[in-house]
């Protein structure tokens, strides 16, 4: 079902774009950017969810048991017995399942796309690859071959290989934020007025060469700690900025860290008479991705 939102879609991409730009509108006009029986489906499973972990007094103290809380609009509800709280009360099913279906959303394709994307730059860029790969083998040395949380920080070089594929290839094109007071633009007449949505392109912002050099060249170099300190942080945004950011952001980058440690210590990757270049991007999609595919030759290094 998850697989199905980006696949069988509700309407057209221009029509999803119009209903994510304008939701006062969009809802007005009773616009639904979801199949009914897709929704249904995700109301039903988080009720249900919700109804076991009340009637067994599940706690795992995660996100849907802060929701709960939320909903029960009790701050000491998961100290008190689940079965007390009153599912009548607090947020409603549907804020409660929006907010789980965006969690979905964010982290079902981002990680796995943004992590093609990189193998794909590294295999165009050999020299990048082994140098990424070197820091990978020694880094496992000195951890006695181990994969652990403090190996994966200590790999300064995989943090700015990761970066600068979400600089080429953010995994949304744009994000929107409410004016929540006037604000008169910096050298200016305009003022954004208070209430009006803004919309932030941050892929024509990554790609301005005001502030990366060569910025539509895979160069690991821009997130050199010495070169991000002489830039604005809200010239790289992949995640979004500011208080509204991602909430996933962390476990976005480690979960890629992993994947990217575990494959290039095994394995080479290498362009093949397949592989598009350059890529060929889908249009109007909720995440970027590429219109036919990565294909890559794999080498196992253990031969």
């Amino acid at each position: 079902m998850a697989n199905s939102v980006f696949t069988n879609r509700r309407h057209h991409p221009v029509v999803e774009q119009f209903i994510l730009t304008n939701p006062g509108i969009a809802k007005r006009l009773h616009m639904k950017l979801f199949r009914d029986d897709m929704t249904k489906y995700f109301l039903e499973l988080v009720l249900h969810i919700m109804e076991q972990r009340l009637e067994n007094n599940i706690k795992r103290k995660d996100f849907m048991d802060l929701l709960i809380e939320l909903k029960a609009q009790d701050k000491d509800v998961l100290k008190a017995e689940c079965k007390a709280i009153d599912l009548s009360r607090g947020l409603t099913l549907e804020q409660i399942t929006a907010q789980l279906f965006s969690f979905l959303i964010a982290g079902f394709e981002t990680s796995s796309t943004t992590m093609s994307f990189c193998l794909y730059e590294l295999a165009c860029h050999q020299d990048i690859q082994q140098q990424l790969r070197q820091e990978i083998v020694n880094t496992l040395k000195e951890n006695q071959g181990e994969l652990t949380f403090e190996a994966i920080q200590a790999m300064g070089y995989l943090d700015q290989v990761i970066s600068e594929t979400l600089h080429l290839y953010a995994p949304i094109s744009y994000i929107t934020r409410l004016a929540r007071k006037d604000y008169h633009i910096p050298n200016s007449s305009h003022i954004v007025q208070k209430g009006t949505m803004v919309l932030i392109p941050i892929d024509a912002i990554h790609r301005d060469s005001q502030y990366f050099s060569h910025p539509n060249e895979f160069n690991p170099g821009n997130f050199d700690s010495s070169v991000c300190t002489k830039r604005h942080s809200c010239v790289f945004m992949p995640f979004g900025e500011g208080p509204r950011n991602c909430i996933g952001l962390r476990f976005g980058k480690m979960q890629m860290k992993v994947g990217l440690a575990s494959l290039l210590s095994r394995y080479r990757f290498e362009c093949c008479p397949q592989t598009e270049v350059p890529l060929k991007m889908q249009n109007g999609g909720f995440i970027l991705a590429s219109e036919n595919g990565i294909m890559l030759k794999v080498v196992d290094l253990s031969n």
